[in-house]
């Protein structure tokens, strides 16, 4: 999802990108979204078939936050795609997983990583 929204951007500006990996990121952190109830076991299942069993399926096995450091994931992004936070938004992050949402000052994009230019 998040790769496919990038490249059909397109655009050399960063503004349009900041917004998707916000979108991306705050629906990670969100635990109201249905992203961690429906939308990454699809994802999972699509890239590693039969990975899941029925009950890891099921729509009422919620994953959010409960078998990793959200912090983790965050700092994994920040590798695979070259997006930096600013050194303000982790430690808020780290104080606060449940709570935080990422706004636009937060986030350093690099177009040469996101392999836009």
């Amino acid at each position: 999802m998040f790769r496919k929204k990038v490249r059909e951007i397109r655009i050399p500006s960063e503004e349009p990108y900041k917004k998707v990996i916000l979108n991306y990121l705050n629906k990670v952190l969100d635990t109201k979204s249905k992203f961690w109830t429906k939308q990454i076991k699809y994802q999972v299942q699509e890239k590693f078939p039969e990975c899941l069993s029925e009950a890891e399926m099921d729509a009422k096995a919620d994953y959010k936050f409960s078998s990793f450091d959200i912090y983790q994931l965050i700092e994994y992004f920040q590798k695979l795609t070259g997006v930096k936070m600013s050194n303000t938004a982790l430690e808020e992050l780290k104080a606060n997983p449940h709570s935080f949402r990422f706004v636009s000052t937060d986030l350093r994009v690099s177009l040469i990583k996101l392999d836009i230019i």
